[in-house]
């Protein structure tokens, strides 16, 4: 009767572990991209160890963002409605370009806020997500997303870029 009992367990981890090593993981997350660090991006990455299918991603618009869409100058509005992504291949990720870092935290160089009411940082968002795995299994996750976690994260340029713009000098002078 032991025997038995250690070895449906033993089945029962093996499956386990055959199932986590096909099941996709979706996270959603703000980045920022190499070439151009001020901006902040939304992400979509699968970290899990297979395909995730009909990915189909809602996000909610903070609730006391009604006055204030025009000056956050958004350059994706990742709040609207969208079709399910077919396919999220392990390992990859889907990047919407989101804004700049000053209009999500609240500091606006543009001189089009009232100085007297300066922004204050994009409230947290909540983002929903729900996907299926190769064999039909669904799954659903739920994140806030808080900009102030990009907060002091630098905006300077990357060594690529400024290798870059280094070659664009040269290339001027000659």
């Amino acid at each position: 009767m032991a025997s038995t009992y250690f070895s449906a367990n033993a089945l029962l981890e093996q499956r386990r572990t055959r199932e986590a090593s096909t099941d996709p993981v979706l996270v959603v997350h703000l980045g920022q991209r190499e070439d151009a660090r001020e901006l902040v991006t939304f992400n979509i990455s699968n970290v899990g160890a297979g395909a995730a299918l009909k990915v189909q991603l809602n996000v909610d618009k903070p609730h006391d963002e009604a006055d204030e869409d025009l000056k956050r100058n958004y350059l994706h509005n990742i709040f609207a409605p969208r079709e399910p992504f077919a396919v999220l291949l392990q390992g990859q990720s889907i990047e919407f370009n989101f804004a700049l870092g000053w209009h999500l935290l609240g500091q606006d160089t543009s001189g089009t806020v009232d100085p007297n009411r300066p922004l204050k940082p994009l409230s947290p968002f909540l983002a929903r997500i729900s996907y299926e795995d190769l064999t039909g299994a669904e799954y659903n996750g739920e994140f806030v997303i808080d900009v102030r976690a990009m907060r002091g994260l630098g905006s300077h340029k990357s060594p690529q870029m400024r290798i870059a713009s280094a070659l664009e000098t040269i290339a001027k002078r000659k």
